[in-house]
């Protein structure tokens, strides 16, 4: 059995950690019986914790018992000499252990910065239930897993009472003292409000403390537009009534009085015509009077001669004049029709 859990033990995976993360994993050391629940909740908030820090990479641990764990390390209990032979083992710098009393009700945190060269720091909490609480232990385990490959920031600003944020996390009002910072950049955002928002990237160090102060600069006023003035008018006066639209003319109408004028052409050329073939014949019959030898001779022809021209002549002239009148009536048809056409 020892055997097989030292094994077991070697064959764990490698870290997770890439770059300058460095590799860490938790034990779980509550003792049998421990809801199991309660352990794995505390366990993923470790892990989800550890998952956001860009110092520290998660790594599993081994599928072993507490018991089977103390087995294949050779140890009696996991004090810091026995967490400084698994964290050999695993081949990480950081070794934390997490241990559940057995009412559930709290947890033990230790965690041993191996490559830092520091001793089992350790917190005790309350095992979490509200959101709060689990806000609570992630910050006590952040606390833990940095403390001393962490530096710390002093932020200060003109005026004071500016929102800070580091790494897009809230880090209070200034002047705030912000701490357990990873070593290297580190982004850090100051806002108040009616002044300029400013950002800048500080180096931090580890195990050492930096301060900046930040002046902020008033924002620029924007020019507000002002809404358009009212018209004012003398009491008992009208506003003057908007012209009244054109009326919409139809086609069909249009068709009607291009059409009327084409036929009312037509008539006064007709009667033109026939005015022309009144005052013809009329001038036809008065030559053939007056041509000697004309057989009407003597069958009353001064009264068929008189008949025929003056008949001829008052058609001619009532012809003429209708003609005149159409073709002024088809003018003025044909130009109102041309005219709303075109408009």
């Amino acid at each position: 059995m020892a055997f097989a859990a030292l094994l077991a033990l070697l064959l764990a995976p490698p870290s997770l950690g890439a770059g300058p993360a460095r590799p860490v994993a938790v034990v779980d050391t509550s003792p049998p019986g421990t809801d199991a629940a309660h352990r794995r909740a505390v366990l993923e908030l470790l892990r989800l914790e550890t998952a956001e820090s860009r110092t520290f990479a998660w790594t599993p641990p081994p599928a072993l018992g507490v018991d089977e764990l103390l087995v294949a390390l050779g140890c009696e209990s996991m004090d810091e000499a026995c967490m400084r032979r698994a964290a050999a083992h695993l081949k990480v710098d950081a070794l934390g252990t997490v241990d559940l009393d057995r009412a559930g009700t709290r947890a033990r945190v230790r965690v041993l910065q191996v490559a830092a060269g520091t001793r089992v720091r350790e917190a005790l909490h309350s095992v979490p239930r509200s959101a709060a609480e689990q806000a609570s232990l992630r910050t006590v385990w952040r606390d833990l897993l940095h403390a001393g490959v962490s530096g710390k920031l002093s932020v200060q600003s003109d005026p004071a009472g500016a929102t800070v944020e580091v790494n897009g996390r809230p880090a209070g009002t200034t002047p705030a003292d912000v701490g357990t910072l990873p070593p290297g950049p580190n982004l850090v955002r100051i806002s108040l409000a009616g002044h300029t928002t400013q950002q800048t990237t500080v180096e931090i160090v580890a195990g050492e403390s930096r301060s900046v102060h930040v002046p902020l600069q008033k924002a620029a006023a924007q020019p507000v537009a002002r809404p358009a003035e009212p018209v004012v008018r003398p009491a008992g006066t009208v506003a003057p009534a908007p012209p009244p639209a054109a009326p919409a003319q139809s086609r069909a109408g249009l068709l009607a009085l291009l059409g009327g004028g084409g036929l009312v052409s037509v008539a006064a050329l007709a009667a033109v015509l026939l005015a022309a073939g009144s005052g013809a014949l009329a001038g036809g019959v008065l030559a053939e009077s007056q041509r000697p030898g004309n057989v009407f001779l003597g069958k009353g022809l001064g009264t068929v001669v008189v008949t025929t021209v003056y008949g001829g002549v008052a058609g001619a002239v009532v012809l003429g004049l209708a003609g005149l009148v159409l073709g002024g009536v088809a003018v003025v048809l044909l130009g109102a029709g041309a005219f709303l056409w075109l408009r």
